[in-house]
C-alpha cells in the first residue's frame, strides 16, 4: 500500500493542463474527494492506472514524469528520504534506498552495481506497462537527481548520465534538455551512471546518530506493514480453522467477518490470494501436520479436514506437496 501523495501530484498537474481529476482517476475506484485525505492509501495497481490515464489524456507529452519528479523533494519521502540523506556516502545511500524501497513511491525495481569505473543504479521496468515507461523513467531519474543535488558538488552532475532502452532521437534530445544531464539511448537497461569517484565522497548531511534513528524507524514501519500486509488472509485462516471439518463457503466466512462476500474477495485479491486457494492450502497444511504427528490413516485425515471423498483429498494433496499422503511414514 502507498500514500496518496504521488497520485495527488499527478491530479494537480492534470488540472493545470485542463484535464479533469475524474478522468485521471477513471477505473481506479478512487474519487476526487477521497484523494484529499492524507491518510488514504492505495495499491500499486491504482497508481499505475492513474499514470496510464494521465499519460493518455496528455497525449504522451515529453517530460510529464519529470514534472512530477521535480516536486518530489526529500520532505515528500519522510523517514526514507532522511535515511538516504544522512548516509555516510553515496554508495551507502543507494544501498539504503534499495533496502527500504517499499517505503517510497518507486515503481521500478531498483538495483545497484559497480564496475571498475562507475556505479550503476538500474530501474527495472519490465513488469510495468510499456506506455508509462517514459513517465516512470523520467520521474525516477529526476527524484534521484534531486537527492544527488543535495549530496554532491554541482560539478559532479556533469559526469552523470542516463542510459535508456528508449531510442527515439526526438524524445532523447528533448528529455536531455529537461533532465539537464546527458542521455544515451538504445541501451540494454534504464540506468543512471555515476563515476566511481563520487561513490565514497562523504555526504554533507551525513550523521551517524540521525541515520541510526532513521533506520530504526524504517525497520519499525516495515515490520508493521509486514504484520498488516496479509491481515485478511490470516483472519480467513482463523475462521476456517475454527471447525476445519465443516465445509465453509466464501459467503459464510465473509458473514463471520462482518463484511460482504465481494469486499472479502477484493481484500484477499489485494493480498495476492483467492479464497479457493487459501481454503485448500489451509486444509491440506493441517492434513499434512496430522499425518506427520499422529497415527491416523489417510481416510480419517481427509474426513477430519473436510473432504467428503478420500480420492479428492489424495489428488489435491499430491498436487500441492508433490507426494502422496500415504507416503508419510509414522512410527505408531
Amino acid at each position: 500500500m502507498r500514500t496518496i501523495t504521488s497520485v495527488r501530484l499527478i491530479c494537480d498537474a492534470a488540472k493545470g493542463k485542463g484535464i479533469s481529476v475524474a478522468d485521471c482517476l477513471r477505473d481506479t475506484g478512487l474519487s476526487e474527494s477521497e484523494i484529499g485525505h492524507d491518510d488514504l492509501t492505495l495499491t500499486v495497481e491504482q497508481e499505475i492506472a492513474v499514470i496510464q490515464n494521465y499519460v493518455s489524456l496528455s497525449g504522451g507529452q515529453v517530460g510529464l514524469g519529470a514534472e512530477i519528479g521535480f516536486q518530489m523533494h526529500v520532505n515528500v519521502f519522510g523517514i526514507w528520504g532522511f535515511a538516504i540523506l544522512t548516509s555516510p556516502t553515496m554508495r551507502a545511500a543507494f544501498l539504503t534506498a534499495i533496502d527500504y524501497v517499499k517505503l517510497s513511491f518507486v515503481l521500478a525495481k531498483l538495483s545497484f552495481a559497480e564496475t571498475e569505473t562507475v556505479g550503476v543504479l538500474t530501474f527495472d521496468m519490465s513488469e510495468l506497462p510499456k506506455a508509462i515507461e517514459p513517465f516512470v523513467l523520467e520521474r525516477h531519474t529526476v527524484v534521484t537527481l534531486n537527492f544527488l543535488k543535495e549530496s554532491l558538488p554541482e560539478s559532479a552532475l556533469a559526469d552523470i548520465y542516463l542510459k535508456t532502452t528508449l531510442s527515439d532521437p526526438d524524445y532523447l534530445a528533448s528529455i536531455e534538455k529537461v533532465l539537464g544531464i546527458k542521455v544515451k539511448g538504445g541501451s540494454d537497461s534504464h540506468s543512471l551512471v555515476i563515476p566511481k569517484q563520487w561513490l565514497d565522497l562523504p555526504l554533507p548531511k551525513s550523521d551517524p546518530v540521525t541515520l541510526r534513528f532513521c533506520l530504526e524507524q524504517c525497520d519499525t514501519i516495515v515490520a508493521k506493514e509486514a504484520d498488516e500486509e496479509n491481515q485478511w488472509t490470516e483472519k480467513v485462516k482463523q475462521v476456517v480453522l475454527e471447525d476445519i471439518a465443516e465445509e465453509k463457503t466464501l459467503n459464510a466466512v465473509a458473514e463471520k467477518l462482518s463484511m460482504t462476500e465481494r469486499t472479502l474477495r477484493r481484500r484477499l485479491n489485494d493480498e495476492g490470494t483467492t479464497y479457493r486457494e487459501l481454503y485448500a492450502n489451509t486444509r491440506l497444511t493441517v492434513a499434512k501436520e496430522l499425518l506427520e504427528a499422529s497415527c491416523l490413516n489417510v481416510d480419517t485425515v481427509s474426513w477430519r479436514v473436510g473432504y467428503a471423498e478420500p480420492a479428492s483429498f489424495v489428488r489435491a494433496f499430491i498436487k500441492k506437496f508433490g507426494f502422496s499422503p500415504g507416503s508419510i511414514k509414522k512410527a505408531c
